[in-house]
């Protein structure tokens, strides 16, 4: 669960022309801070997200309302140990949930033990979440984000776009972190093996380097 799962669906199109055959990827912004490669244990990082329910694609630059659509967005921890496995690779237990509290401020979430499924709250226009986290043990760890819109979880939600309403699926959906610090050169100065497509363009090398932000606890 620490990687985006990506799925594919075909639906059943009537009547809504050519605007339901596109995949739509875009950008959720989350903000993490305070921004720091360290921290103590007993610190807090917080987790903030204020994402407008108008969200520009970022393949083909169109815009489309998702308010209606549930992301199934989550957050998880994990803890590396071993530099001679690649960060996906890591023995277990490398999930690392028990290794934090949390605090719930703006929203909700649910801590299966493994992820924390994100519960938004809508205001007039803007999904918002906020939630902090409390190291409880040193190590070096890495804070994700991902979805996984699952069997059919999109495939009856109504997006609004280009004054037309038809089913879209959620294919590429990617999740940035704001933070310019973020990314797997963290891991990669630390000594640990980094997956990376062999294609840079690839929408996978962008959503792995973005979607994570690396830190380390000490005393």
């Amino acid at each position: 669960m620490a990687f985006p799962v990506f799925s594919i669906i075909l639906v059943t199109l009537s009547d809504c022309g050519t605007e339901c055959l596109k995949f739509h990827s875009p950008i959720m912004p989350y903000s993490i801070y305070p921004n720091k490669d360290t921290i103590h244990v007993g610190d807090t990082i917080w987790i903030d997200a204020h994402i407008p329910f108008v969200l520009k694609d970022f393949e083909t630059n169109e815009f489309a309302n998702y308010q209606k659509v549930d992301f199934m967005s989550y957050f998880g921890l994990q803890k590396y140990t071993d530099t001679n496995k690649y960060l996906q690779d890591q023995p277990p237990p490398s999930n690392a949930t028990d290794k934090f509290t949390f605090i719930k401020y703006i929203g909700d979430f649910i801590n299966n033990g493994v992820v924390c499924k994100i519960i938004f709250v809508k205001n007039a226009d803007s999904f918002l979440f906020k939630a902090g986290i409390i190291a409880q043990q040193e190590g070096f760890y890495s804070l994700n984000f991902g979805y996984n819109p699952g069997s059919g979880a999109h495939g009856r939600q109504e997006i609004e776009m280009s004054d037309k309403k038809c089913t879209h699926k959620l294919n590429t959906l990617c999740q940035s972190i704001n933070n310019s610090n973020s990314t797997l050169q963290r891991a990669k100065d630390r000594g640990f093996k980094v997956w990376i497509s062999p294609q840079p363009s690839a929408l996978e090398y962008w959503i792995y380097d973005n979607e994570m932000y690396f830190f380390t606890v000490v005393p």
